[in-house]
């Protein structure tokens, strides 16, 4: 069923989610307290249940290959949203308050070749909290000059939130995967995440409704636009559907169904 560029971009994804599956911890493990404990420490990042993605237990136990494609990938966004430690800092890292109210950590690796010094910004908004992460320095063969390496917001009611991941290897410090979340006034959960760049990458979007139901949408940037891979929907249920694209255009469907074919 699965298409060569299908295959790939669920590769991509496995691997963007395992790089932050390595480097973060499950919000139920105890992170370090950024800057040695007391109240006036920064928030912790961490998207928590306004990311985490909720489907139809029919869905989630359906032995179809297609609604299991649906699961399995909802799981991994639900690691991700576990991560609380991305922004953790090391023991013994400088902290100061900034004139507008921002926490700032600062700490350095002096290891020649390897000479940098990291910064992690925190600040509070009305709804929000914002984390930035900068490295400066150089690691031997490439130098950074104050480089954005993430940025993440997360709304203190937990109704939207977005996290950035930057390319520092390149010549332009350029978003090389962002993940964006938000739940409207009506319930409906709306999950977009982006591997890539302004030329080539690829793209999920997730709906989910208050009962369940949802949609999930896969492209892949062609020329700087976005083409459709993959569509999947279902109902309450889990009942579902899904549609393969070749260069835009559909190429095969079918459906699946709680307790077997119809």
């Amino acid at each position: 069923m699965f298409t060569r560029n299908s295959k790939q971009f669920l590769l991509l994804a496995a691997l963007v989610l395992a790089f932050f599956a390595l480097n973060g911890c499950s919000s139920d493990d105890d992170p370090a307290d950024p800057g040695g404990g007391g109240s006036s420490d920064a928030p912790v990042f961490s998207a928590g249940a306004g990311a985490s993605i909720e489907l139809p237990a029919g869905l989630e136990s359906s032995n179809d290959p297609n609604a299991q494609l649906v699961a399995g990938y909802m799981a991994q966004v639900n690691i991700l949203a576990s991560m609380s430690n991305i922004f953790d800092v090391p023991d013994g890292a400088k902290k100061s308050m900034n004139k507008d109210s921002s926490w700032e950590y600062t700490w350095s690796i002096n290891e020649p070749p390897v000479v940098m010094s990291m910064t992690l910004t925190v600040r509070e908004l009305s709804e929000s909290y914002t984390w930035t992460l900068r490295i400066d320095g150089t690691d031997g063969e490439m130098t950074f000059d104050n480089d954005i390496v993430y940025f993440a917001e997360a709304a203190k009611d937990e109704s939207y939130g977005s996290f950035y991941f930057y390319d520092i290897e390149g010549d332009v410090n350029d978003v090389i995967f962002s993940w964006e979340w938000s739940t409207d006034s009506a319930g409906v959960f709306t999950m977009t995440m982006i591997a890539g760049d302004d030329t080539e990458g690829f793209k999920s979007v997730f709906v989910v409704n208050p009962d369940g139901s949802g949609t999930l949408d896969i492209y892949e940037n062609v020329e700087m636009s976005w083409q459709i891979l993959l569509h999947f929907e279902w109902d309450a249920l889990g009942n579902g559907s899904w549609i393969v694209y070749e260069d835009g255009v559909e190429s095969a469907s079918g459906n699946w169904y709680i307790g077997g074919n119809r």
